[in-house]
This record gives structure tokens, sequence and C-alpha cells, in this order.
């Protein structure tokens, strides 16, 4: 018996190692895909050996294969540089052997590193070129990758309607395919996008029908559970939330995946925040901060400070509030200012508004109890920087020439090309946000290319004349001094800047030497008000509607209280103004 079972031994090994090394390199290949699902570095190890065996076996097809692995194991440790590294290398072999379809499933490798970075109108080029290099019809499973990529992107940007539209379409090309775990993971992101949607009743039903078809110690199961926990989290459901949190947790930590474990450490936090145990929310924050940080995940670090500052804020902890808060302004900028298009900038903005509103709200607690300290125009500042398109953005589009020595006519095509690409870009969003036709985002790309030409030659021919073309295109916020100076003009013009908020609004008033800062009713007061005055203004005029429209516009004082500060904006709501 034991000759027997040497015998076998012997023949397996001596077997395996005398097969050529392509085969034992796409064993190998096919043994690292099933490992990824529970263990990526011992799927990188397997399948860095398959490329290994490939390359000394002067295999490209091979090689391009694990490249592709490669790629998609390193972007699961959330390993962004390797994973465009590998997909950029299986890209060039797939482009020298004329594989079209495999070509589109690196650019779209690639597109999913750049929605992980938040850089998505990059990632949007990379999915629309590998749109054109497949047939719809007769590739189901590459449209639905493309169809994913899509939404996940205007899900993470604030569009979750168009999300939901994505998502559905790749579930109809998923079921095309013989694979029923793509079938379930798009209804695990559809179930999320009904969570953004704050449909949670639609969320459940979906994510707990998809949990049902993953193994249970699976990626995709953990997905499930941290999905749930969040949508039990946003109701107050804090036993479920953790159940279903310290269910994710392990998984993500024992298959390594240090992006998705930090998720779910501050959803944790959240927990914790909301239950009033304050020492143990700002441990799982903090923690959760510095694999974001470590891992440069901007998106996910702007609002884990944000969390960081609204716990801060809430404790009346005012110097780590606005520390925290600023960073995540910071960062929320950094992202912000690479939206070209209107579109996703202004639906970002409305997203992550009350980073903003909490930033301002420490700053005038703040003014408050050192008046002479400049908080108010901090706060101003803050303010203006909250806007989806600033004033910077708006003056720099309206002016026609405010370069010297330079032909303005040159100025003027310049101007104009520019806000043509704004405009193609805004109309590029719409289409990508609905169901559109190839044709349509076709032609439309090719009136960009040109126009994106044409522009790069005026901008050259500008910089040449007058290097500071570039304070032009590429515009910073207005600060209080320039907006006194090249905005308001004269003694005789004040400019008003409002920001509303859950507890209490405020106003700048901004002169050419002053500004001042004075607080109004909270959002639903002055939002209700407003509606009176339209239904007043809709009807005929009479004595009795000017008397109401007049007692509508004028706002009472607000009550003498005190109320406990909120992340959302600022808890008191005394009858002073705060300058």
């Amino acid at each position: 018996m034991k000759l027997i079972l040497n015998l076998v031994l012997f023949f397996l090994l001596f077997g395996y190692n005398s097969a050529p090394p392509s085969q034992r390199a796409q064993e190998l290949l096919a043994l690292s895909d099933k490992q990824n699902l529970t263990n990526h570095p011992l799927a990188i190890q397997s399948a860095q050996e398959a490329l290994t065996l490939f390359t000394s076996a002067n295999d490209p097809v091979g090689m391009a294969n694990a490249y592709a692995a490669l790629g998609r194991y390193h972007f699961a440790q959330n390993d962004l540089l390797d994973s465009t590294r590998y997909s950029n290398s299986a890209l060039e072999i797939w482009r020298q052997q004329n594989n079209t379809s495999e070509q589109a499933a690196a650019l779209t490798m690639l597109a999913y590193v750049e929605c992980r970075k938040g850089e998505w109108l990059s990632a949007i080029d990379y999915l629309t070129q590998s749109q054109n290099l497949i047939n719809a019809e007769a590739e189901p499973a590459r449209m639905g990758g493309i169809e994913s990529g899509l939404a996940y992107i205007f899900n993470e940007s604030g569009m979750p309607d168009s999300g939901l539209t994505h998502y559905q379409q790749a579930l109809n090309y998923y079921r095309q395919t013989p694979s029923a775990e793509d079938d379930y993971r798009m209804t695990l992101q559809i179930g999320y996008t009904y969570f953004l949607k704050q449909n949670y009743p639609a969320a459940i039903t979906n994510i707990e029908q998809a949990l049902a078809g993953f193994e249970p110690s699976s990626v995709h199961a953990a997905e499930c559970h941290e999905y749930l926990g969040k949508i039990y989290v946003a109701t107050g459901e804090h036993t479920l939330a953790l159940e279903h949190l310290q269910l994710a947790l392990p998984i993500y930590q024992s298959v390594g995946n240090p992006r998705e474990a930090a998720q779910v450490i501050a959803l944790i936090g959240q927990v914790y925040e909301q239950q009033g145990a304050v020492a143990q929310a700002r441990r799982q924050y903090l923690e959760a901060s510095s694999t974001f940080r470590r891992l440069t995940n901007r998106v996910n670090d702007a609002a884990v400070r944000y969390a960081l500052g609204r716990l801060e804020l809430r404790a009346g902890n005012y110097e780590a509030a606005e520390s925290y808060l600023k960073e995540s302004i910071e960062n929320t900028e950094n992202i912000r200012r690479d939206l070209a298009s209107r579109i996703f900038a202004a639906a970002f903005s409305a997203s992550v508004h009350e980073r903003y509103a909490a930033y301002i709200s420490c700053l005038i607690h703040k003014h408050k109890a050192q008046p002479t300290k400049g908080f108010d125009l901090l706060a101003f500042q803050a303010s203006e920087l909250a806007r989806g398109r600033s004033l910077a953005e708006l003056l720099r589009d309206t002016q026609t020439n405010v370069l010297t020595g330079v032909d303005p006519r040159l100025v003027e095509r310049e101007k104009n090309l520019r806000q043509s690409i704004r405009v193609k870009l805004d109309q590029r969003i719409d289409l990508l946000a609905q169901a559109y036709r190839k044709q349509d985002l076709d032609e439309l790309d090719a009136v960009l290319e040109r126009l994106r030409d044409e522009h790069n030659q005026v901008s050259e021919q500008l910089r040449r004349l007058n290097p500071s073309v570039d304070q032009i295109v590429r515009p910073t916020a207005y600060s209080l001094a320039e907006i006194q100076e090249k905005v308001i003009g004269d003694n005789q013009t004040m400019l008003l800047e409002y920001l509303l908020g859950e507890n209490v609004s405020y106003v700048w008033a901004v002169t050419r030497t002053n500004i001042k800062l004075f607080e109004l009713p909270k959002e639903a007061e002055i939002t209700e008000a407003v509606r009176k005055v339209y239904e007043l203004l809709a009807n005929e005029p009479a004595k009795e509607a000017e008397t109401a429209a007049a007692a509508t516009t004028t706002a009472p004082a607000p009550a003498k209280r005190e109320r406990k500060p909120r992340g959302g904006g600022s808890g008191d709501s005394r009858d002073k103004n705060a300058a």
C-alpha cells in the first residue's frame, strides 16, 4: 500500500514537472483565479509564478493573461500603481496581438482603477475607448463591465438615478452570459444604489437576494454585509448594523482587502458615534483614516476626516474639529477641482455640502469666542468654496480680455473654445447618464476632440505671448480682498452671500471696506417663507396679499436659546449677529 502511494506521489510530482511550461502556467493561473476569492496575496504569488513560466516559454498570450490577472488581484488589494502597471502591460501585448476584445477588458480595468482614485472623467474616457472596440451584442460580458463602471462613477459623484440606470443595463447584459455570479453582483450594486437613493426597503430586498447567491465566506458576501450594515446605520438600528459589519470585517481582513476593511471600521465608528461612545468612535475613525491615507484613497479619507471633525464639533472640541474639517475640505476641493464637467462638479458638491456646513459652523463657534481673530472671514471663504461653481469660475467664463499685450480677438477665441468644451463635456455626461446610442456618443466625442485640438493650439499661442494665461484657464477661488477690489468696485455696492443651515443660517454682508456676519432662521423656516412668497406673487395683487407678503418676508428674530451643535450647521440660535 505504501509503495502504491509513493508511486502515485512520484507520478504526480514528476508528471506535473515534466509538463510543458505553458501548461503548468495555465494551471497556476486557473488556480490563482480561485485563490483570489479568499486570499489575494496567495493569488498574486501563483499568478507571478505563471507569468515567469509564460515568459520562459515565450508565450505572449499567456503573458498577457497573467498580466491582466495580476492587474485584477492588485486592484482587489487597492494596490493601484501595480494594478495600472500590469493592466497596461496586458494592454500593450493585446494591441500587438490585435485582440480588440482583450484590449477592451484591459481598458475597462484601467477605468476601474481611475474610479477608485476619484478620477471619474479619465475613467469615462477609458470606458468609451473600451466600448469602441467591441460588438455589444456579441460580447455582453464586456458590455456588462462597461455599464457597471459607468454606474459606479455616477453613484460616487452623487448621481444615483443615473447609477441605477446603468447597473440595470449591466444586469441585462450579464443575464446573457452563463455566469450567475455576475448577476448576483449587479443585484447587490442595484441594492446599494437604492440605499444611496434612501429607498431602504428596496435596498434590503436586493442585497439579501444577492447574499443568498454567494458563498458565506466570500468577498461578495462581505460586501453584502457591509451594505446592510450601512443601511442599518442610516436607520439607527445599531444592533443589526454591528451584526452585519462584524461579519464583513474578518472576511475583508483575511482575504487582504484593506480598503474595504477600513470602510467597515469607519462604519463601526459611526455606530459608536450614534450611541454616544465618543472615545470608541474616535479610535475607529483614526484607524480607518490611517489606512485610507496609506492607500492614497482621497475620496474615503475626506469622508472620514469629516466624520472626525463632526465628532469633535459635537463634543465642543473646536480646535480639533477645525483641523479635521479643514483637511476634509481640502481633499474634497482637490477632487472637485479635477472635475471638468459642471454636472459632475455640481452633483459631487451637493453630495458633500454638509462638510462645508460643519466647517463653517466650527469657524463661527470660534469667531464668537474670539471675535477679533478673523474666523468670520475664514467662514466666508469656506462658504464661497462650498458652491459648486465658484465666483472665480463665473468671472473667468464671462471675461473677454484681461491679458495685456495680446490680441483681444485671440483671447476671445480661447474663451469661446473653453466654453464650448465645457458645454460639450456636460452634454457628454448628460448623454452617458441615460440609455444612450453609441452613434450619438461617437459624434459628440468627435466634436470634443476637434474643439480640444483647436483650444490647445490657441492656448499655446497665448502662452507664448503672455505666460499668465494659466491664471485665467486654471483659476482659484477669489479672496475677500480680490472680491472687494474686483467685484464690488465702489462704496455704494454690497455683496450678500447666504448659507442655509439645518439649525441656523447665515448671511455675510461684504462692502468695499468691511465684512459682517449675521444669523438668520434655519433653512426650513426660510424655505417655507420663500414658498409662501411665491404663492402670493402668483396671485393677482391685492392689499391683503401685499400685507401678507410683507409679513412673510420679514423674518422673526431667533429665540434666545442654546442648542447642542450638530455636524450640518451651527447649533447656536441667539438673537444677535456674530460680527
